[in-house]
């Protein structure tokens, strides 16, 4: 057992973490008085509301027959006022990849009968077209985009798709045991490995295809490293082999040691160079910090941990200082959760984007579960009545896609794109409800 105790933000009392193999139990420092608790009939009235929204809504839409479109083989994101396609069949590999995830959550919570195997069926179909369509079979990895033919709309493939294909392809197996997805997260992996992983500087390549020196290879972003933290993690969790925990614990050494901005309460270099020398700020969004990103790299982070049986205390104080910077620069006081503010101060982009809700409330929700402080269920319920006040206008389980501060619709179409699917609505809600029922059994 290991011991930490932590003062996280203005007006917090001082507790104490013990870690038994990995799990956190909060225990009442000396002297202070016992922390407040969510009462039982709270949690269970948002966990039924979590719920609803994800069984009743947001799955059942996101793997409808309404969006299938046999001849382009899955489905037409983008869509129009009546939540119809418009016909636009654009479709990179990543929003391909979110609607096989959502199939794939179908097929582990849904409920028995027909339903439950249709899903599994057009699980097998989505699967069985990403490996005919999207592989590259000459070179391996997946091609970026098909055009609505389902040929290949240029030879272009980047690290960041075979990232998100690992991720999906290995959480896909997790959840239902399909061999042909960890085969194909495995084979992804070696491809992606062999000529993108960094070996001067560690981390990953922008482009695995092309040379270090490459100009497209000049910045590393930590949205790509952290969602290879993320990829090898899930990985690492259904195929223990050594190669995936060194490069994970490479990633989370960097992670965790570079990109936590100096001086700045906790923010997060949205990119730095390849070396990992800071980018000198100017009015790139590769020098800001993006708040959701930031979320995500806590929870990832997290994720990290778990798998590799590190000691979590260890990490909590860290966690806890992006957490806090993510409430005092990026969150408005009414639960909009922005886009990106400058390496030190508050948000100057106060686009919300239906993804930024939904990282932000895993994060805040883990952390009063870690910690049981009262003011991350607090600042959970406020992001999670914004969202369901202003991204989830109807009971069709299909969010908007983004709004400005004030919760008025910026997008020109009702929901979806080129890379919005049902994936952080479905993965937020489901994770949500994983640990608010925890929280309940501990009550």
């Amino acid at each position: 057992m290991s011991n930490i105790t932590i003062t996280p933000g203005r007006g917090a009392a001082k507790y104490q973490i013990a870690v038994f193999g990995g799990l956190i139990t909060v225990l009442l420092c000396s002297g202070c008085a016992s922390p407040p608790t969510v009462p039982r009939h709270e949690l269970e009235r948002v966990g039924w509301q979590v719920r609803t929204r994800l069984e009743d809504q947001s799955l059942p839409f996101w793997t409808s027959r309404r969006l299938l479109k046999d001849a382009y083989r899955g489905f037409l994101p983008v869509l129009d006022e009546s939540l119809e396609p418009t016909g636009d069949t654009t479709r990179n590999m990543v929003v391909y990849l979110r609607g096989v995830y959502g199939f794939a959550v179908g097929v582990n919570r849904g409920r028995l009968g027909l339903e439950r195997k249709r899903m599994s069926d057009e699980l097998d179909r989505r699967l069985a077209y990403l490996a005919s369509n999207y592989w590259d079979s000459e070179a391996g990895g997946f091609l970026w985009e098909l055009n609505s033919a389902g040929i290949p709309a240029g030879l272009h493939k980047g690290t960041l798709g075979q990232v998100y294909a690992i991720y999906v392809l290995a959480e896909t197996y997790r959840l239902t045991q399909r061999a042909e997805a960890l085969d194909l997260a495995r084979r992804t992996f070696a491809v992606v490995d062999a000529t993108g992983h960094d070996t001067s500087h560690g981390g990953y390549l922008a482009n695995y295809e092309r040379s270090p020196e490459s100009d497209e290879n000049r910045v590393k972003s930590g949205g790509l490293q952290m969602h290879m933290m993320l990829a090898l993690a899930t990985l690492y969790g259904v195929d223990p082999k050594p190669v995936y925990r060194e490069r994970l614990e490479e990633l989370l050494k960097i992670l965790t040691d570079r990109f936590e901005i100096p001086n700045s309460g906790g923010n997060a270099y949205y990119a730095l160079e390849r070396d990992w020398s800071v980018i000198p700020a100017d009015d790139s969004l590769n020098t800001t910090t993006c708040y959701a990103h930031n979320a995500e790299l806590v929870w990832y982070a997290y994720e990290a941990v778990r798998v590799l049986g590190r000691d979590a205390a260890d990490f909590l104080p860290w966690m806890s200082r992006l957490t806090e910077a993510i409430l005092e620069n990026g969150v408005s006081k009414d639960g909009a959760v922005f886009f990106t503010g400058p390496y030190r101060g508050r948000a100057t982009n106060q686009t919300v984007y239906w993804w930024a809700q939904s990282e932000a409330m895993i994060v805040l929700l883990r952390m009063y579960e870690l910690t049981g402080q009262i003011r991350y269920w607090n600042n959970f319920h406020r992001v999670w009545d914004w969202t369901q006040r202003y991204m989830i206008i109807d009971d069709s389980g299909a969010w908007v896609a983004f709004v400005d501060g004030d919760g008025k619709r910026l997008s020109e179409f009702r929901t979806g794109g080129n890379w919005k699917a049902g994936l952080h609505a479905i993965r937020a809600l489901s994770m949500c409800d994983v640990m608010l029922q925890r929280l309940l059994n501990t009550r």
